[in-house]
């Protein structure tokens, strides 16, 4: 079953699909990308389209993500959580 997201996890997260979408153009359906996803195997991404993708989230939202804590967001909802987190409390 799919948590449910607030309205700023569903901006990271759209934004986050439509950045994947830039680097693999070839994503058949980045609808069937979730929170559950595994960020690199389900989206094909390779890691430096990874790289390039947390540097856009990080322009976007005005924040840094040391590539330490990069190696532990496995998922889309790890990389969600953590930026909303991190915006949040940046906002703070």
């Amino acid at each position: 079953m799919a948590e449910e997201m607030n309205a700023l996890e569903k901006e990271i997260f759209d934004f986050t699909v439509a950045m994947i979408r830039d680097y693999v153009p070839s994503l058949a359906n980045p609808e069937s990308l979730t929170m559950e996803s595994t960020v690199n195997s389900e989206s094909n991404i390779d890691s430096m389209g990874y790289i390039l993708v947390i540097s856009k989230i990080e322009a976007q939202y005005g924040i840094e993500i040391s590539e330490r804590q990069i190696a532990k967001l496995v998922t889309m909802g790890d990389l969600v959580r953590f930026v909303e987190k991190k915006v949040a409390k940046k906002s703070k």
